[in-house]
């Protein structure tokens, strides 16, 4: 392991010499099975790996911040820490940075190795406080079940594209009951939609707006759809 990323893994953290830093020399290093299929194998083994020491929280008090797990050096005995994805950047400074070629065309790949983490919903490794029911009993799957359903000409929602806040809001309410609704205030629907719907979360310290008026991403048709059909299937892990 480099002396330059043991530096990366470790500043401001406490007791570092009594702890092992995260290898990231040995998670970036290509695998054989990873160039057969670049980028998506190579970054797909690469968060695979990362799921050894980093977890995210979907739910609950500590929604989206990381779990860290490392290990004391004289008994192997597990350091957690719970930090931010914006602290976990600055701890983790290391870029997955790579070409590849794609129909004769030259591609590049360059992204902070926790944003390539939280970007890999599938692959991530993700903790839960709430059980797979409540999951698929979410407000926000009645929410996808009626806007996917819904007339597109019809309907006040565009997916793929950025939409008003409040009309969200408004949309997610009609699925709830009058006492329901009392209970969910602006940033619960938020971080409900963040939770459920993890494309919708802006980037730290963003607030998007068009015009002045605050808005939120909803993902493509196709995206939500597949999102649903999770939630619909109690046969598969409803972890995204």
């Amino acid at each position: 392991m480099s002396t330059h990323s043991t530096q990366l893994n470790n500043q401001n953290l406490t007791n570092q010499q009594a702890i092992v830093p995260i290898d990231f020399d040995s998670i970036l290093n290509p695998k054989k099975n990873d160039l057969k299929n670049l980028p998506f194998s190579y970054i797909k083994s690469i968060v695979q790996r990362m799921n050894a020491h980093f977890q995210i929280h979907m739910d609950g008090n500590q929604i989206g911040k990381l779990r860290i797990t490392r290990f004391r050096r004289h008994d192997g005995h597990q350091i957690v820490d719970t930090v931010s994805t914006g602290k976990a950047k600055q701890l983790f400074p290391t870029k997955l940075k790579f070409k590849w070629k794609y129909k004769n065309e030259q591609k590049m790949f360059n992204m902070n190795v926790i944003d390539v983490f939280i970007r890999s919903p599938k692959i991530r490794n993700e903790l839960y406080e709430t059980d797979q029911l409540q999951i698929r009993q979410s407000p926000v799957v009645l929410w996808l079940q009626t806007q996917l359903s819904e007339c597109p000409s019809l309907s006040t929602i565009r997916f793929g594209r950025l939409n008003h806040r409040q009309e969200i809001y408004r949309t997610f309410k009609q699925e709830l009951n009058d006492v329901e609704a009392m209970d969910w205030t602006c940033k619960r629907i938020s971080q409900e939609f963040y939770a459920m719907l993890p494309e919708t979360r802006p980037k730290k310290g963003a607030r998007t707006r068009v015009k002045g008026v605050p808005c939120i991403f909803i993902p493509q048709f196709h995206v939500c759809q597949r999102y649903l059909e999770q939630y619909n299937n109690s046969n598969i892990n409803l972890r995204f």
